[in-house]
């Protein structure tokens, strides 16, 4: 069995697959610790528990349980609650599925949150932005780390954002669909 990628070689891996990925490593590992991660470390709160029904692979149908609302409140009080949508998990590349930490699944309530933050904004029924919508997923999967429902650490929720911040992400944003 292969050894699981260190967080150095999962950055390499997305600067090679993801066009427009910015390594975290800027010029040496310790910048990461004053520069990139103040931005997201919050800790928030999810309530209630997502629904999924299953339509097919990677074809999730997510539907409020009526009695148990699920929704996601960020450090600074901002509240999300999703509406009936489908989702695909976490939009992650196949290659990275083997990389602890990286399934679509991992961290599927922030997934669930940033799916629906996005399909909002194509829908007009916010303003949030990109830019806003990106911390909110950093800040679900730092809080989901920190309630341990999920295993991570601060590289791997930084690389995570920057994933999800690149042009790849930005072009989904601003052009739905294609």
């Amino acid at each position: 069995m292969a050894s699981p990628l260190t967080n150095q070689q999962l950055d390499e891996l997305l600067l090679r697959e993801v066009p427009g990925y910015q390594s975290v490593f800027v010029s040496r590992p310790e910048a990461l610790l004053t520069a990139a991660f103040f931005g997201w470390r919050k800790e928030g709160i999810f309530t209630g528990w997502p629904r999924l029904e299953w339509h097919g692979p990677r074809d999730y149908q997510f539907k409020q349980y009526p009695e148990d609302e699920f929704y996601f409140v960020r450090q600074n009080k901002e509240k999300t609650t999703p509406d009936a949508m489908n989702t695909d998990g976490g939009s992650i590349p196949r290659l990275a599925w083997i990389i602890p930490g990286l399934s679509p699944w991992d961290y599927l309530p922030a997934y669930i949150v940033h799916d629906w933050e996005f399909l909002a904004h194509h829908r007009k029924l916010t303003n949030k932005t990109f830019e806003e919508v990106n911390l909110t997923l950093a800040e679900g999967i730092y809080t989901l780390w920190q309630a341990g429902l999920a295993h991570s650490d601060l590289v791997r929720i930084e690389i995570i954002y920057q994933a999800v911040s690149s042009p790849i992400g930005r072009k989904l944003w601003d052009h739905p669909g294609q």
